[in-house]
């Protein structure tokens, strides 16, 4: 049966278990089925048929980019990793005869590499979020 790292924000759900068994063969059975046993925990995860936009999930240490529809295994971890953001949504202002910036196109290749160097930090990510869901303080 999968396990459920439950995230400290989250644990007053799930009466206050760092982690949960439950039943399911994909993210979205795993949910459904989490939320029949600690009512209100789908409202917190899931907007509308996908994962709210500030959380990701991860299973069995990778960050899954199709989200709900992710497969799990029996001996499954299942980690809901709320967004970690950083920098600015805004842009500068520009000085008004500087030109328009402008960006390289972005091919396949690249955007590829992009998420495996993103991948290669999960598992220390994941590790990190685990400890934390636990209460067991970050090593030093």
């Amino acid at each position: 049966m999968p396990t459920v790292f439950v995230p400290p924000l989250m644990q007053k759900l799930t009466d206050g278990k760092p982690t949960v068994p439950v039943q399911g063969k994909s993210v979205r059975e795993v949910i459904d089925n989490l939320d029949h046993a600690y009512p209100g925990v789908k409202a917190r995860l899931v907007d509308g048929f996908k994962l709210k936009p500030n959380i990701s999930v991860a299973v069995d240490g990778e960050v899954s980019p199709i989200g709900m529809l992710q497969r799990v295994q029996e001996d499954s971890e299942v980690h809901f990793l709320p967004a970690i953001g950083g920098g600015s949504q805004t842009k500068p202002p520009r000085a008004k005869n500087s030109p328009t910036p402008t960006s390289p196109p972005q091919d396949k290749q690249v955007a590829s590499s992009q998420r495996t160097r993103c991948s290669a930090l999960n598992p220390a990510l994941l590790e990190t979020v685990r400890r934390a869901s636990m209460g067991i303080p970050p090593p030093r």
